[in-house]
């Protein structure tokens, strides 16, 4: 069935888009509601929570009605089939399980770039907080992993709103210590950061869990590559690359203005060549990304700086059981 048509509108109350605050995060739990729930694709394991098992028998919520079958548990006779079809029928139940979910959230320096509403690392924990409220709501157990060139905070999975407001309060420093001299101080090629990150993703996490990485995948290299390689080997990996409009479409000519933070900076045409080649540094992450999704049966969604979060991830997770970008 379709699903009904979404309002995109997020609260006033959201900050200005350079920064955000566990006060913000904390906000998007009444719109993470609008999210469609991912479930498993494969039940692994029966325990508490609310994703299915293929595994019937005595469970936690109904599944269907058949005729009596030997071996059956006479507790599970639904006496009134029994009566209108004269014949004993059983009531088969699906077995609820839980299915972790572990959220990288990237707070490097570039991702304290934006020309639109919001900064990429603004747009960032947005989207964590979104997904992280989804998951939470649907008695998920949620942690994660904040990240940038000097250092990785992890919260391990939790079916606890204290685990998620820590996670919260990690991704607020991170994002906070962002500034316009970031870039320089922290190195746009430091790629070290993003492959333990990953690496920390991999030693943390068990079979089955549900990871998404967001962020601009600007540290991707070989060694980046194996790790999420690993993650998608034994979870459902879900990938969400933060991109500004200006990184893929410059206009011709003229001087630019690009906001990076408080600060507005101006780009002269020789400069915007410069940019350019950027940009189709940009376009080669974006070969490694899609060539990861196929290979390894991941979800590789672009998620932007000029769209409403909510209404973005709305549509990610009403579509995400297919593979590849989208």
């Amino acid at each position: 069935m379709a699903s009904k048509p979404h309002s995109h509108t997020l609260p006033e109350l959201l900050g200005d888009g350079v920064y955000t605050s566990v006060e913000e995060l904390v906000s998007l739990n009444a719109h993470a509601k609008h999210l469609s729930h991912l479930k498993a694709r494969v039940a692994s394991q029966v325990q508490s929570g609310s994703h299915h098992s293929r595994f019937k028998g005595r469970g936690m919520e109904f599944a269907e009605v058949r005729p009596y079958q030997a071996g059956d548990d006479v507790r599970s006779i639904d006496w009134r089939v029994t009566a209108r079809r004269q014949s004993p029928h059983t009531k088969l139940f699906q077995e609820e399980r839980e299915r972790p979910v572990m959220i990288l959230c990237d707070q490097s320096a570039s991702m304290f770039f934006g020309s639109k509403d919001c900064m990429k690392s603004v747009l960032a924990a947005r989207s964590a907080a979104l997904l992280a409220w989804s998951a939470l709501s649907h008695n998920d157990r949620v942690g994660g992993i904040v990240f940038n060139e000097k250092a990785k905070l992890t919260v391990k999975p939790a079916r606890s709103r204290k685990a998620l407001l820590r996670y919260f309060k990690h991704l607020e420093e991170a994002n906070n210590a962002l500034t316009a001299t970031s870039l320089s101080e922290g190195g746009i090629f430091d790629k070290h950061s993003f492959t333990e990150a990953l690496i920390e993703a991999n030693q943390v996490t068990r079979p089955g869990t549900l990871v998404f990485v967001i962020s601009d995948f600007h540290r991707l290299d070989a060694k980046a590559s194996q790790q999420l390689s690993a993650l998608a080997r034994h979870n459902e990996l879900i990938l969400l690359r933060c991109s500004d409009p200006l990184e893929h479409t410059l206009p011709v000519g003229g001087i630019l203005p690009i906001r990076n933070g408080d600060d507005v900076f101006y780009l002269s045409p020789e400069e915007q060549q410069t940019h350019s080649a950027l940009r189709a540094w940009d376009d080669n992450i974006e070969r490694q990304l899609s060539q990861l999704a196929k290979s390894r049966n991941t979800n590789f969604w672009d998620i932007s700086t000029g769209k409403s979060v909510d209404s973005q991830l709305h549509q990610i997770t009403n579509q995400v059981r297919g593979v590849g970008r989208r």
